[in-house]
């Protein structure tokens, strides 16, 4: 996940929300949120186990 957020900040985006669990959302809700250039906010979400 970090790996994404890092690729698109490298290409204009700005990081909106470091990458990491967000229990408000689930108990196995990872999540990270960019913006894009276009201002355009993007979310990535992984619901795998650990």
């Amino acid at each position: 996940m970090s790996s994404t957020t890092q690729e698109a900040i490298s290409n204009g985006g700005s990081d909106e929300g470091e990458p990491g669990l967000r229990e408000g959302y689930g108990q196995n809700y990872y999540a990270a949120y960019v913006r894009d250039p276009d201002g355009n906010k993007l979310q990535a979400v992984c619901y795998e186990h650990a």
